[in-house]
């Protein structure tokens, strides 16, 4: 990779600049997706960085950010999953790893730092005894969606939820191996 990148994990002191990528990167990504009015009730810094605090001080927190330049532009979180409601084992899809959030600035993606946040996730979740991993998005992010794909994720549950009395389809993508997102 050309760019100067940093991947590491996330500390105390990151909380409000993951705040700010949070906030920035979700009006970015989601104005048309959403109802505007959840957006714009998300734009309190303060209140973003309080809840930062507490995922980065729980335990096991799983977060890793991006920095180019010196300068945080993109996070990952995740964990052990406990979402086995959509998944019975009967289904036979069991998912033990889960990346709840990734967020990258609008003008840093497409340059390979998501990737790089997915394996750094996926090197620890393995790390941690994970050997799968799945990721929820909305149905109507496309760009989301081909990235899940362009990694091997493949489709494996839908649900719907609720944002600001706007119904809303989610998509789960899976990797059944997670070792497929640490190669190459």
């Amino acid at each position: 990779m050309s760019i100067n990148l940093i991947i590491r994990p996330a500390a105390l002191p990151d909380a409000a600049a993951i705040a700010s990528v949070h906030i920035t990167a979700r009006q970015e990504t989601y104005r048309g997706m959403i109802p505007d009015s959840k957006l714009d009730s998300e734009l309190d810094i303060s209140a973003r960085e309080t809840s930062w605090i507490s995922i980065l001080t729980a335990p096991k927190s799983l977060v890793f950010v991006a920095l180019l330049g010196g300068e945080i532009c993109g996070f990952v979180s995740g964990g052990i999953t406990s979402d086995l409601v959509y998944f019975p084992k009967t289904e036979g899809r069991i998912f033990d790893g889960e990346i709840w959030a990734i967020y990258l600035l609008g003008r840093v993606q497409g340059k390979g730092i998501g990737k790089a946040l997915v394996r750094a996730m996926a090197e620890r979740l393995g790390k941690e005894g994970c050997k799968s991993v799945i990721v929820w998005g909305l149905e109507r992010n496309e760009r989301a969606r081909g990235f899940y794909e362009c990694l091997g994720g493949k489709e494996v549950a839908r649900k719907m939820m609720v944002i600001a009395d706007a119904n809303l389809e989610e998509v789960a993508y899976g990797w059944e191996d997670i070792r497929t997102l640490v190669s190459e």
